[in-house]
Formats: C-alpha cells, sequence, structure tokens
C-alpha cells in the first residue's frame, strides 16, 4: 500500500521519520474517534511490521484519524488550537543534520523549499545556533499559492499539518553540531542529555535562558 487510499478502504501515510499513519478513508468515521493506538516496532524493525495490524484495527475499528491532524482544531471540550494561541511565545530549536530521531523539516515545521540556507550565519555567543527566524501566523489565503506538487512533497497530510501549525507565529532556532565530534548523536546533544557526553550543546541550553523572558 502506498501512501493514499488502498482498495480496502484504508487511508495510509508516511512520514519524514519513516513512521506511519493509518486511518479510515471514510470521512463520517473520523467524527467519533475517542482513542489513539501507537504500534512502536523494535530497533531493527520499520513501519512495515505492524502495517496489517494497523490495517485491522481501521477495518474493525474505523474512527484512527491521525492525532496530529485533529490537533489543528479544537474539538468538542477538547482544546488544542486555541490553547496553542494562548501561548505569547511559540519556539522551535531544531537539528538541521544528524538528527536520525526527528528530521529538521519535521521539527521546525517547513518545507523543503522553506529550509534556509544556514552556512553564512555566525553567531559567535552560541556557536551552534546557526539561523533565527520569526515566522508570523499564516491564514488559509497565504496558503493557497503553494501545492503539494510545487514543494516536491507527496505527503498530503505533512502540508495540512504544516499549514495548520502555521497559523500561528513561531519563533525557529536552527541549530547545527555539523563539525562537532558527537554530530551523530545530535538528538542527544541539542539538549544536553549526558552533562559529560553531551556538553557541546551547552550553549543551545544557554541560548534558551538568555531569551526565557525576551
Amino acid at each position: 500500500m502506498q501512501n493514499g487510499i488502498a482498495a480496502d478502504g484504508v487511508c495510509s501515510s508516511e512520514s519524514a521519520n519513516g513512521s506511519r499513519d493509518v486511518w479510515s478513508c471514510k470521512g463520517s468515521d473520523s467524527s467519533s474517534a475517542d482513542h489513539l493506538v501507537i504500534m512502536v516496532h523494535g530497533i531493527l524493525g520499520s513501519s512495515s511490521d505492524w502495517k496489517f495490524g494497523a490495517e485491522q484495527f481501521v477495518k474493525r475499528l474505523p474512527d484512527k484519524p491521525p492525532l496530529l491532524k485533529r490537533m489543528l482544531d479544537d474539538y468538542d471540550e477538547f482544546y488544542f488550537m486555541s490553547a496553542l494561541r494562548t501561548f505569547k511565545r511559540r519556539v522551535l530549536y531544531s537539528n538541521v543534520a544528524y538528527d536520525h530521531i526527528v528530521g529538521w523539516r519535521t521539527s521546525s515545521i517547513r518545507r523543503d523549499s522553506e529550509l534556509p540556507k544556514w552556512e553564512e550565519f555566525l553567531n559567535e555567543t552560541y556557536p551552534h545556533i546557526v539561523y533565527e527566524e520569526h515566522c508570523k501566523a499564516c491564514d488559509a489565503d497565504q496558503h493557497e499559492t503553494i501545492s503539494i506538487e510545487d514543494d516536491g512533497s507527496s505527503d498530503k497530510l505533512e502540508e495540512e499539518l504544516v499549514r495548520g501549525l502555521s497559523r500561528v507565529s513561531w519563533e525557529k532556532i536552527d541549530v547545527s553540531f555539523q563539525s562537532s565530534r558527537q554530530r551523530f548523536a545530535a538528538h542527544s546533544v541539542i539538549q544536553v542529555k549526558d552533562e559529560v557526553m553531551h556538553i557541546e550543546g551547552a550553549d543551545v541550553i544557554e541560548h534558551m535562558i538568555d531569551h526565557f523572558l525576551t
């Protein structure tokens, strides 16, 4: 089964990080969903390991729309987007490379064509901060000129998420450990998961603190 609609009415979409969302293609089934089922494969597995199991859940209980898609709006007593809007600031810190858990495009809520050219950016105070961008909120009309085909992406769901989350403003901070000895552990270094092993990411933490109240 490829991205989109399968012959049996099961919709599927693979994200940039290799995970897969599976849900019923019937629009009427999505209105009453109240459960999220997460199937996690082993360290040497892939999203295809649970392909059969996920499809059987959707066939028997066709209510599985993706949680992130539901969170783009408010539902009944669940105030997702309105809660996100109440924050004065929303800040994203994203690895531009070597993060094998969360890709740059995904973590920074951008399309491929929107990823900045960070190589020319230099921050002497915070050497691993390579780009900073303040993105204003975009309404639906501003997105109409951007199509999935124009952006080189085949993931319709991902485009919906980008559009939905872009309805609020974001401060996007891009981080690079490309020249670091621990670059292959960028996902841990950016948060200094271990004070000894990942100390090269300390300037990112300093940046967070220094800009916390600005």
